[in-house]
């Protein structure tokens, strides 16, 4: 049975090596949906791979390749187009390497069911390293409940993201209608939050796909102090522009939850010389000030003048 509501987008670059992977995770659904290759130009042999994969699979996968480059997420806001442009509902993302479990696109629609308002669903999901050590990322608290929007918004704030990696979760049209990744940045942490901001969540409590780490040339990037950074800043800038969402004493408490992450983040790279700069910094700062606003008290008790 192939579904109606559900299509699968694959946007590819140079993904010779693992576009089959990802090809047989996405044709071995239990409810099948269909799948749309979008290539960005390859210049190997992705293309004729994916041409073999149409004749041995006849109707089931349709190749769009891009009139030019586009670049990383300037191809997946022309897959956005493509999905606009066609009858489904919801948007499934699959990067080339990454896989999909049998029963994922069924979980997930099944999910979508639950409420109408539910923007997006996502579940736990595999983490597989080069060397085949595996670890899981998976919100145990909100697992297999609707999540309401301000809840959603606030984690996404607060924790650097509730939907996770773009494999473990999908959209519905209803609540993307227009929107654009922002091509300037390297995650898409922005497009996530404005849509929470304006929809509920629902999160799947079973493990529905696999992230193949060997398969992601720009992961790097995505944990470089570079990228901790453009999550503070996103953060910061989303705060400010949903702040209506929240209280005066929640948006307070978010701003200082914002800086302490960007802090700890660092931390991570620069380890406890970092802190200790920190720490050094903050309090030559306060002696500053204090010395601004009462001369006399460090004339006094500190030079022991007056």
């Amino acid at each position: 049975m192939i579904t109606r509501l559900s299509v699968i987008i694959i946007p590819v670059y140079n993904g010779e090596e693992f576009i089959a992977t990802t090809l047989n995770s996405c044709l071995g659904q239990t409810l099948l949906a269909p799948i749309i290759v979008v290539d960005d130009q390859s210049s190997d042999k992705t293309i004729n791979i994916v041409r073999d994969y149409q004749h041995k699979f006849p109707g089931r996968i349709k190749l769009s390749i891009n009139k030019r480059r586009y670049g990383r997420v300037g191809c997946w806001n022309r897959c956005l187009e493509i999905f606009e442009a066609l009858p489904y509902k919801y948007l499934k993302y699959v990067f080339a390497g990454d896989e999909i479990l049998p029963d994922c696109i069924k979980e997930f629609e099944k999910a979508f069911s639950i409420d109408k308002n539910i923007g997006a669903v996502a579940s736990a999901y595999e983490f597989v390293r080069p060397d085949g050590e595996t670890s899981y990322s998976w919100h145990k608290e909100f697992q297999d409940r609707v999540i309401t929007s301000q809840k959603a918004t606030r984690f996404n704030l607060e924790q650097d993201g509730l939907l996770g990696a773009m494999v473990c979760h999908a959209y519905n049209k209803k609540f993307i209608k227009g929107m654009k990744f922002t091509e300037y940045l390297i995650t898409k942490l922005d497009f996530d939050t404005i849509l929470l901001s304006k929809s509920k969540a629902y999160y799947i409590g079973k493990v529905l796909s696999r992230f193949n780490l060997d398969s992601h040339r720009t992961f790097a990037k995505s944990i470089s102090t570079w990228c901790n950074l453009e999550f503070s800043y996103v953060e910061a800038r989303m705060l400010d522009q949903l702040k209506d969402m929240f209280t005066p004493i929640e948006y307070t408490q978010l701003k200082k939850q914002i800086v302490m992450n960007s802090i700890k983040n660092q931390y991570r790279f620069f380890g406890s010389k970092f802190l200790l700069d920190i720490i050094i910094a903050t309090f030559l700062e306060i002696v500053q000030r204090f010395s601004v606003t009462y001369p006399r008290f460090w004339l006094k008790h500190v030079f022991k003048i007056g």
